[in-house]
């Protein structure tokens, strides 16, 4: 798959730091986004397909409350609701932490804000 606009900040600013990693692994549950050898998975989850709980409305109303439906169902397909969203990720989450990998998960409200920030909790979970 195509890389988003988020993965791409992120990338670059991992390319800048010297930081290995692959993208896209598709072995793994959930597919990470960018996977650093020999046990990090990150995940660069988009702000409104993962229903991100922080992301707020101009006058502070929380934009994806647990029953937000994000996609209505469409040709079959069932529709998809910010609560469910956000508990499948912990479930993908949980399944990779138990196959003894670290998970991390980027906003990405957090890497257009401040990718320094991102890029110092990545290299910063190498000491976790």
């Amino acid at each position: 798959s195509k890389d988003s606009q988020p993965e791409k900040m992120l990338q670059e600013a991992m390319d800048k730091h010297g930081i290995d990693y692959q993208k896209h692994i598709t072995k793994l549950i959930g597919r990470p986004d960018i996977f650093i050898h020999p046990s990090l998975c990150i995940f660069v989850d988009g702000d409104h397909p993962h229903a991100n709980p922080d992301s707020t409305f101009a006058d502070g109303r929380k934009k994806y409350l647990p029953d937000t439906v994000l996609w209505k169902s469409y040709r079959g397909k069932p529709a998809k609701i910010a609560g469910e969203i956000r508990e499948k990720d912990k479930r993908i989450t949980k399944e990779l932490e138990k196959q003894g990998f670290q998970v991390l998960r980027l906003w990405e409200m957090d890497i257009r804000k401040n990718i320094d920030v991102c890029v110092m909790k990545i290299l910063n979970s190498f000491h976790d």
